[in-house]
């Protein structure tokens, strides 16, 4: 499976050898890892203006998501949590755009928003 565009490969090796000064004749191995995890948690996907619409009249999917304020007319504050320690996080959309917004489940836990592009490959 192809993993990246040869144009962005060849700019990312070149860029490696500048970085570390490397002999320009260095042959460099790139490799990808990518990661599929099971979230049963709910995943809303959206352009910007109708996932603020969605959580500006749902204070139940507000409250799942551990979304603790709106940020208008663009934004969401939501809390996160990692081991023993927390905080709170702003994300700021782009009203256009599609996006999902689902909760994170890893090292910390937490409602995020990506653009919908990082999910369709």
């Amino acid at each position: 499976e192809k993993q990246f565009e040869q144009t962005a490969l060849d700019e990312f090796k070149m860029s490696m050898q500048k970085l570390f000064e490397l002999p320009a004749h260095t042959e460099l191995s790139v490799m990808s890892v990518k990661k599929t995890t099971n979230n049963c948690k709910p995943l809303y996907v959206g352009t910007g203006r109708a996932l603020m619409a969605m959580l500006r009249v749902s204070k139940k999917i507000r409250v799942a998501l551990d979304i603790t304020s709106m940020v208008d007319p663009d934004g969401l504050r939501c809390r996160w949590t990692c081991e023993d320690r927390s905080g709170e996080k702003v994300w700021k959309l782009d009203l256009t755009l599609e996006y999902c917004l689902y909760v994170k489940d890893g090292w910390d836990t937490m409602a995020c928003v990506k653009p919908k592009t990082q999910f369709d490959w």
